[in-house]
């Protein structure tokens, strides 16, 4: 096997190599969905705001959105990864 490590891929070889980029998706929320966020105080307790999407991008560590919600009558836009909502 050590053989072949430093061969010239025919055509035929090439054509059956696989990877790249095929597993990655597209983004799990559109413009205007409603996502919840969770946030923890100190003491672990958890509260839910509800938000919407208002904008996103694809980064290189995945997708991030753009999230307009309101607390206590102040509203914020932050961006979040797709795993934090």
């Amino acid at each position: 096997m050590s053989d072949n490590k430093n061969i010239e891929l025919s055509d035929e070889m090439m054509a059956t190599v696989t990877g790249g980029n095929s597993d990655i998706s597209g983004p799990k929320y559109e413009i205007g969905d409603q996502v919840n966020i969770k946030f923890a105080n100190d003491e672990g307790v958890v509260t839910v705001v509800t938000g919407h999407v208002t904008d996103r991008k694809d980064t290189p560590g995945g997708w991030k959105y753009l999230i307009r919600y309101e607390v206590n009558g102040t509203t914020y836009d932050h961006w979040y990864p797709e795993i934090a909502l």
